[in-house]
């Protein structure tokens, strides 16, 4: 006991020593997972951010998908539309081909008929 009584500054400084060790040790521990924590915090709000983004930028090109799909049907029925013209006027062309060449004859026939008459009275 007189040992105790006689040496406790030094007994005292000695727990001291090893307490402040071990308390240390787990301060350091507690501040590397606090810093992990925070760390993962910071991957957390910027994976939530980042996804957040990229519907958003998922939603536009959804939109603008669906207004070139629209887009697409009103070119595609015009398209239809604008054949269905160059038939009726290919048809047309054809008719006034024939109307031609039957008005060229007839002319042809008329002038024939004419100089003849001409012939005749000369």
């Amino acid at each position: 006991m007189n040992f105790i009584i006689e040496n406790w500054q030094i007994i005292t400084g000695a727990v001291g020593a090893v307490v402040a060790y071990f308390g240390g040790k787990k301060v350091a521990k507690s501040k590397e997972q606090q810093e992990q924590g925070t760390a993962l915090d910071l991957m957390q709000n910027s994976y939530k951010k980042f996804v957040a983004d990229y519907e958003l930028k998922f939603a536009d090109m959804q939109k603008e998908i669906e207004t070139l799909k629209a887009m697409e049907r009103e070119n595609l029925e015009k398209v239809a539309n604008l054949k269905g013209q160059i038939e009726q006027l290919n048809e047309a062309r054809a008719r006034d081909k024939n109307l031609i060449a039957e008005l060229t004859a007839k002319v042809a026939s008329y002038e024939l008929r004419l100089n003849n008459a001409n012939e005749k009275k000369y």
